[in-house]
């Protein structure tokens, strides 16, 4: 079975003008691939074993969409309907991927294949591994359009497409990491991240394509970065779906906040040294910082109060007025002793 389709991709391959100087399929350093009428692959050949990785015995026997088509890709390899012609062969450009989970880009080739009397007996595919040269293509597309505007933006930008290579960043990224753009494009986002974080983010970075929206990244989490000398930085990220002229990519603001961890990082050790319990709420009133006084006053672990509204610290009588009061400290904050001339009760 597999010789005799392999003897059918040799005759399909013979027409092609391309390869005429070719024996087999073997020869071609494209993948070449037959599908039979139920859809199921037929011949797999070395190149095509290079290119997806899968071995020929793990791909004969299986479909293209179990093998190589991403989930949720709408464009499935092609069938007679979509064909121009019996004779005439149709080509495409399409994400497909790999055995590891990479994505890549690659343009096919397809044409039918026919037996005697004219019988379809399948298709034949011949598939080119185009990643670097539609990056480069959309790099330079982007570049022109949004270059200028990204590069008046205080926070480093990062740019992607839609199977995680960078397109596109402006000179603060470049500052930022220690890389030049030309080092950048075309690389996987990961390259950015510590070691231990890249194989997680690759499955992260999916979930974010297919329900992607403006939002902050990691919220309530620790997220850094790493420079190209692998120095690992505390960072911030938000992101954002873009649509432009070659499709959707993924907006990247990053911002070093190394300077800010540091003075946090005072700011705590002068919380703890202070002789009383201190508490840090936001101006809605939920409790972001206490000091190990504060634990021992109250009789909370840090971790139970964090979170939680300044309430919890007050007698339930008086919680229901509370909130009144604290909204208006924050119309007019300012430094002063709170409930002067009344006797003021903790819990």
């Amino acid at each position: 079975m597999y010789d005799k389709y392999r003897s059918s991709a040799s005759d399909a391959f013979a027409q092609d003008d391309d390869h005429r100087s070719l024996h087999t399929p073997e020869e071609v350093p494209s993948a070449v691939i037959v599908v039979s009428p139920d859809g199921v692959v037929s011949y797999w050949n070395r190149a095509a074993e290079e290119l997806f990785g899968f071995a020929r015995d793990e791909a004969i026997g299986r479909t293209l969409r179990e093998l190589v088509i991403p989930e949720g890709t709408t464009d499935g390899e092609v069938g007679p309907q979509h064909l121009p012609g019996p004779a005439t062969p149709r080509s495409y450009e399409a994400m497909r991927r790999r055995k590891d989970g990479a994505l890549i880009y690659v343009n096919a080739c397809v044409r039918e294949l026919h037996g005697p009397g004219g019988a379809l007996r399948g298709w034949v595919y011949g598939k080119t591994d185009v990643t670097h040269l539609k990056v480069r293509r959309d790099a330079q597309l982007l570049e022109a359009r949004y270059r200028d505007l990204l590069e008046s933006t205080p926070d480093a930008i990062v740019m992607v497409n839609d199977i995680g290579r960078i397109v596109l960043v402006n000179s603060q990224a470049e500052a930022v990491f220690g890389y030049t753009r030309h080092e950048l494009v075309g690389q996987p986002l990961e390259v950015l991240l510590p070691l231990r974080y890249r194989q997680a983010h690759v499955g992260h970075r999916a979930a974010y394509v297919s329900r992607s929206r403006t939002r902050p990244m990691g919220a309530g989490l620790e997220l850094h970065g790493m420079r190209k000398n692998g120095e690992e930085f505390p960072v911030e990220i938000s992101l954002s779906p873009l649509q432009t002229d070659v499709g959707r990519v993924s907006m990247s603001a990053i911002r070093d906040i190394t300077a800010r961890r540091k003075a946090e990082q005072k700011f705590r050790g002068l919380l703890e040294s202070a002789p009383d319990a201190m508490v840090i709420v936001n101006t809605a009133g939920v409790i972001v910082l206490v000091n190990s006084q504060t634990e021992r006053l109250f009789g909370y672990q840090r971790e139970e109060l964090l979170g939680q509204p300044i309430e919890i610290l007050i007698p339930e009588r008086f919680r229901a007025t509370h909130p009144e009061h604290r909204t208006r400290f924050f119309k007019e904050p300012k430094v002063r002793p709170m409930g002067a001339g009344l006797e003021l009760q903790g819990r």
